[in-house]
């Protein structure tokens, strides 16, 4: 797979949310491949998720998985876990972090981002990377 980095200009750029400060820095120069962006920019973070919260018991991100799933499909028997405005946060980061991807261009990833409403049959299978954005 073909490394990938984040733009040093849009992370620079980048506000986060409080709690986060510091998160350009920790991501600047990082390389990840599209199939494990998320988990990169996680792991790149956790020093300063470690300070906010401790990590769930089943990783941030399938915490963060969940917590979004019952905001999109809420479920009555779902508890909020304690650290449910650390998960706030880190969608956010994560939507600001993924617009900062220092991409070769890509028509259908461009396509895409310029409709209203995306779906999954507006990318040809070839484009595994192209996916509507959730966050």
């Amino acid at each position: 797979m073909t490394a990938v980095y984040f733009s040093r200009e849009k992370l620079n750029a980048l506000v986060p949310p409080a709690g986060l400060e510091g998160a350009a820095e920790l991501l600047n120069g990082l390389e990840y491949d599209r199939s494990s962006v998320c988990s990169a920019v996680v792991t790149a973070l956790r020093p300063l998720l470690a300070r906010l919260a401790p990590e769930p018991e089943a990783g941030w991100l399938p915490a963060l998985y969940a917590w979004l799933d019952n905001g999109l499909f809420p479920d009555p028997a779902y508890q909020a876990p304690p650290e449910a405005p650390v998960l706030a946060a880190l969608a956010e980061l994560l939507d600001g972090v993924l617009a900062c991807e220092d991409a070769p261009f890509d028509i259908w990833l461009r396509t895409a981002r310029r409709t209203e409403a995306v779906s999954p049959m507006s990318c040809p299978p070839s484009t595994p990377h192209c996916t509507p954005r959730i966050l």
